[in-house]
């Protein structure tokens, strides 16, 4: 039996254009309310009229027709319930309803409920109203030959699409519950780094939940990944984080206000301060991002944790900081400071020059948190010495790094620091980093021995099984002083000897193999200051600057701070970062910084000799082992069936 429609054969797809029209200026003029709402108004007149069109229809089709009708318009109803449930998913609806959450992970989970159902609605509604509208098409157009539309024909095609519409469903299905889920394995090279330690440790001491905004497109893979972090970085911070999702297009003034133009863009903020980063949307782009998204959100996190604090380093002896010193070794051996001056940024520390002219001579300045002398090669002046002492003396902090083949002496720091420089380098002819294959390498000595001081330095001691390295270092010893308190951070392996003779091989009787201290932590209880005549200084002679005592960190190895051993070496990177905190009394928020960029791979020399036996001897004894196996194996099996 023929349908007799009533309803024209256009209509599905007037109806389609006004599904379109609704979400094309909901998404395109999100910015602009007026516009916006003209659109989606005119949009949602057109689909109700269809579905009142396809209701008189219905009413007036008999038989058969009357089943085709009925099909379509339970197709228009659905997909006018669709776009209602995608209204209530978006910001604006939610306005409108009045809904509040618990928490931003509720209103998450709310909007990607309704997001996944208007989709599953919408797909189940259109598709087999589209792939059925062919069917009325190919009857309009045989109308003239007299030909009629079997309904079960019309029911098939339907069928037809509403299966392609479940297909699809299960797609978006198993989007939501992997969104929900939140499980992967990366079995490519590319990883996201992880929250470290030591940005828990900064996130989790805020007074007040750190508030996430991130500003993606709603599907976005770039998105995950940094979801996924944060996430981490919330479990991980004593849930003292608060993560919030936008599209920077459907929320302009929220944008506008956290100065966001660019998709894949991070806000973290703390009461009134802000930080971004901008990450990017594209994975081929942000790929280098997310492998040091960890470092970044440390240093922005730091940033919003407190005021920028002065770091002082001293010049015009030669430091390996510098650059204008004929006799620095960052010019003679072109070896440069970038990444200490990186760490010192990321630790919210204002780099300074202390000189003559800036203080050394006489008093260092007031608003110095830390002072650093790092390699100098030539002697300090006795007034320079002075100043560092009453410096300590007054509850300084100070970091010294030494080198022995220098001019520099300690003078009356070694009774204020209780610590005593040996002038002598180091070298290890078993354990060491092998570099240019020559002699000159076993200066770079390794070592895993490492003690753990009032939280001082807690990366080095999780670090099992891993080693941080020296080059050219001197060794400490504790000096005669009731002024300090010293522990010792770092000793050398037992395979170490002092290298008299500069020649790199170990003379036996005049050279001795042994542990040796490279690095000390030093605590002293704050000592009445004498200020220099003439010095101007505000507080009076006989007090004391800060009442929490001095505090100093010497290591016998100024080339530790140097840019090819930090590059070079992480755990490296984490005893210096460790230290300035401690230095500036932070140590609770030391800890490990994840980083999944590339890294050289160096091995020491045993580890070479084995790599080299297990290439040149291991695989062509792998391969013989195989083939002899295999001839064997025939052979038996010849044998047996003889």
């Amino acid at each position: 039996m023929g349908v007799n429609r009533s309803a024209p054969w256009w209509l599905t797809w007037l109806l389609t254009f006004g599904i379109a029209v609704f979400l094309i200026g909901e998404r395109l003029l999100a910015s602009s309310e007026t516009p916006r709402t003209i659109v989606m108004v005119l949009a949602g007149l057109i689909v109700l009229g269809a579905i009142v069109w396809r209701v008189r229809s219905w009413q007036a089709a008999e038989g058969e027709a009357r089943g085709v009708e009925q099909i379509l318009l339970l197709a228009y109803v659905g997909c006018a319930l669709a776009l209602v449930v995608h209204v209530a998913s978006t910001q604006h609806g939610i306005d409108w309803l009045g809904l509040t959450f618990e928490d931003d992970e509720a209103r998450t989970r709310y909007r990607r409920m309704l997001q996944v159902a208007w989709a599953i609605l919408l797909s189940v509604s259109i598709l087999p109203a589209l792939t059925a509208q062919f069917s009325i098409g190919a009857f309009r157009h045989t109308q003239g030959l007299a030909a009629g539309l079997e309904g079960l024909r019309f029911k098939e095609t339907a069928g037809a699409g509403l299966t392609v519409a479940l297909a699809c469903s299960s797609l978006f299905l198993l989007y939501f519950t992997v969104s929900e889920r939140d499980r992967s394995v990366d079995m490519s090279y590319f990883k996201t780094s992880a929250p470290g330690t030591a940005t828990s440790n900064i996130a989790a001491s805020f007074d007040e939940p750190l508030r996430v905004d991130l500003f993606f497109p709603n599907v976005s893979d770039v998105k995950e990944e940094a979801l996924r972090y944060f996430n981490a970085l919330a479990q991980s911070a004593n849930d003292n984080v608060r993560i919030t999702e936008h599209d920077r297009l459907a929320v302009p003034k929220l944008a506008e206000e956290l100065q966001v133009t660019a998709d894949g863009t991070i806000v973290l903020r703390k009461g009134e301060r802000t930080q971004r980063v901008t990450i990017g949307d594209s994975m081929d782009v942000s790929r280098v991002a997310l492998r040091k998204l960890d470092a970044d959100v440390q240093t922005m996190l730091m940033l919003l944790l407190r005021d920028k604090r002065a770091a002082y380093l001293t010049r015009g002896h030669g430091e390996i900081n510098d650059t204008l010193s004929a006799t620095s070794r960052a010019n003679r051996e072109l070896r440069g400071t970038m990444m200490t001056t990186r760490l010192l940024s990321g630790m919210n520390y204002d780099e300074k020059p202390l000189g003559l002219q800036n203080g050394l001579g006489q008093k260092i300045p007031d608003d110095a948190a830390v002072v650093a002398v790092l390699g100098p090669q030539t002697a300090f002046l006795p007034e320079e010495l002075a100043t560092l002492d009453r410096y300590l003396a007054g509850g300084g902090r100070l970091l010294l790094a030494l080198d022995p083949d220098t001019e520099f002496e300690l003078g009356p720091l070694e009774q204020r620091l209780g610590i005593r420089f040996q002038k002598v380098e180091l070298a290890d002819d078993v354990q060491h980093l092998r570099n240019r294959d020559v002699p000159s390498d076993r200066r770079l000595i390794l070592t895993d021995r490492f003690s753990v001081y009032n939280d001082i330095s807690p990366t080095l001691s999780m670090a099992a099984g891993n080693a941080v390295m020296f080059a050219g270092a001197g060794s400490l010893e504790l000096a005669d002083t009731t002024l300090a308190h010293v522990s010792f951070l770092v000793r050398s392996l037992s395979t170490t000897f002092d290298d008299k003779d500069g020649d790199y091989e170990f003379d036996t009787g005049a050279e001795t193999k042994q542990e040796r201290y490279l690095v000390a932590a030093i605590e002293g209880k704050p000592q009445p200051v004498q200020a220099p005549l003439d010095s101007g200084a505000a507080a009076p002679v006989g007090a004391a600057i800060d009442t929490a005592g001095m505090r100093a960190i010497v290591i016998a190895d100024a080339e530790a701070f140097t840019d090819p051993v930090l590059e070079g070496s992480g755990l490296n990177t984490a005893m210096v970062n460790d230290g300035l905190k401690w230095l500036g009394r932070e140590e609770g928020l030391g800890g490990t910084t994840v980083s999944e960029l590339d890294v050289p791979i160096q091995h020491t020399q045993s580890e070479d000799v084995l790599w080299f036996y297990s290439i040149i001897l291991g695989a062509p004894l792998l391969v013989l082992g195989f083939g002899l196996g295999g001839v064997i194996r025939r052979q038996k099996r010849r044998g047996g069936e003889a």
